[in-house]
């Protein structure tokens, strides 16, 4: 589905939720959405805002990913660096994430230059267990399941997923579900099978 609309720089700094920035970059409501979400394209329509996968050094391999505000080059702007050797997936995962830190902790501050401008991302800080991460990298993955896996979405294809089953008198299998969301929305399995959990569809 293709993303519709630029969004300016003072439309962005008025965003605070993942449901917000799908409305305005879609142009459409929640429910009307077809996923998967493209948050390639969304980075990419946010001025100010620069998504790079390039790897100028060894030191970024190690890393799932980075955001930035870039002030030292006359043009101030945002940059995003996704690693490129990630599974698609993760790399959709990863660009959700500093997206989140993009709302939740750097355009609300983005002119007090002695704030936090700067977020470097890798499996130890992005996955800790509940409880052990810092409350920004929390917020942030929390974000990234709301953009990629909005809930209202997620309703109406376990919805349909229901109906077809049952128009087809087939039985359904869990695990075949939550394989089937994974293939609509590109996520992984385990990414879904949380968010799965969290909306209650899963004990």
């Amino acid at each position: 589905m293709e993303i519709q609309k630029f969004i300016s720089a003072n439309r962005a700094a008025a965003i605070r939720t993942p449901n917000e920035l799908l409305k305005m970059a879609y142009g459409l409501q929640i429910e009307e959405i077809e996923p998967p979400i493209d948050v390639e394209n969304i980075s990419k329509k946010i001025e100010n805002v620069k998504l790079s996968k390039n790897i100028n050094s060894f030191e970024r391999l190690s890393r799932s990913g980075e955001i930035k505000v870039q002030r030292d080059t006359g043009e101030q702007f945002i940059e995003i660096w996704i690693n490129p050797t990630h599974h698609t997936n993760r790399q959709r995962f990863t660009i959700a994430h500093e997206l989140g830190h993009l709302f939740n902790d750097i355009l609300p501050h983005i002119n007090d230059i002695n704030y936090k401008d700067e977020f470097t991302d890798n499996d130890e800080i992005m996955f800790k267990r509940a409880g052990e991460q810092k409350l920004e990298e929390y917020l942030a993955n929390s974000f990234a399941a709301d953009l990629l896996m909005p809930k209202e979405i997620i309703s109406r294809k376990v919805n349909e997923i229901i109906q077809v089953a049952e128009e087809q008198k087939q039985k359904l299998f869990l695990n075949e579900v939550i394989q089937t969301l994974c293939e609509m929305f590109q996520t992984s399995y385990q990414a879904m099978e949380i968010r799965l959990k969290n909306l209650g569809y899963i004990d």
